[in-house]
């Protein structure tokens, strides 16, 4: 099975490591900004001392011992992404601020047009799911 090796001496969240993680993919990276947030320890295989290629090696080799963690990592990763990454979260997000986008009651009543009937109704989707 794939493993995703991400090293980096600094960064901010990487959308390489959110799409491995949306896949599922075992993911071996380096301890640095966002990444630590996506992968945490439940969800990946971090590696702290970015400088030293034997600690890959090793966060490697327990990512592809295939007993069953990795898939478990890859899983987890997974659901952070949909719930924390997906355009589902992102416009539930958008929906949940007061006056950010339309309302759907507004877009209804004919106050808003266009994308922003769009997008007013997609929110107020979103909202009430």
């Amino acid at each position: 099975f794939p493993v995703y090796l991400y090293t980096s001496a600094w960064d901010g969240t990487p959308f390489m490591v959110l799409a491995a993680a949306a896949f599922a993919i075992p993911t071996v990276a380096s301890a640095v900004g966002g990444v630590v947030d996506v992968l945490g320890e439940e969800r990946g295989y971090l590696v702290s001392e970015i400088d030293n290629p034997s600690a890959y090696v090793n966060a490697l080799r327990g990512a592809l011992a295939g007993n069953g963690e990795s898939q478990r990592r890859g899983d987890a990763a997974r659901k952070y992404v949909k719930s924390r990454h997906s355009d589902a979260a992102f416009l539930s997000s958008l929906a949940a601020e007061a006056e950010y986008l339309p309302r759907r009651a507004d877009c209804v009543a004919g106050s808003c047009s266009g994308a922003e009937a769009k997008i007013g109704n997609q929110s107020a989707a979103f909202a009430s799911n």
